[in-house]
């Protein structure tokens, strides 16, 4: 009878303690980003590529203790520029700049950019393009979903319809997310 009483009373225990560690638990929704950047230099023919892969661990402001219970997109940014001066020139075009995340068709971004100005640093948002706020969507959501990002930008940097080869180019792809966590630390 008295080991009958003693798992009764730690069963009660661990009952009590799980209660007292799931109130302890907070959600907590703020705005937050992923932030992609692609390096690459481009081969002799004015391509480049970049991949890189991400997971929640890589979303700003997230601790490791956090469990992601929601994620809402809110908009994302591109942005192309050379690493240093020099390296992206008035007269300079980005060719058929493609987003592919594996698992998704690739989405052609834009089919031709032009430079206006020596070192220009140009930047777009899904603000004003519902096509690439759409594909952005569903690579957050995919996101979400798996955990995970295997992501690549690829493109080519031509000048009169010929390859420049040797650009030090970066595209950043900042994504905002509204994040919904648990964290059983608060």
């Amino acid at each position: 009878n008295k080991m009958v009483n003693k798992q009764f009373a730690s069963i009660v225990f661990a009952v009590m303690m799980l209660l007292v560690f799931s109130s302890c638990a907070d959600e907590d929704t703020f705005t937050t980003s992923l932030f992609c950047d692609f390096i690459s230099d481009t081969d002799r023919n004015g391509y480049f590529e970049s991949r890189n892969y991400y997971t929640f661990h890589d979303l700003h402001d997230v601790g490791r203790s956090d469990d992601i219970t929601g994620m809402k997109y809110l908009g994302s940014t591109i942005t192309f520029e050379g690493i240093v001066p020099g390296e992206l020139m008035r007269g300079d075009v980005l060719r058929d700049v493609y987003i592919e995340v594996k698992g998704m068709k690739p989405f052609l971004y834009s089919s031709s950019i032009r430079i206006e100005f020596d070192n220009e640093k140009l930047s777009y948002s899904t603000r004003d393009d519902p096509e690439f706020y759409d594909f952005m969507w569903d690579v957050m959501h995919r996101f979400y979903k798996k955990e995970e990002l295997d992501i690549r930008v690829y493109g080519w940097v031509t000048h009169n319809n010929a390859g420049v080869r040797d650009v030090r180019m970066r595209v950043t792809l900042d994504n905002l997310v509204d994040v919904t966590v648990r964290d059983y630390w608060h």
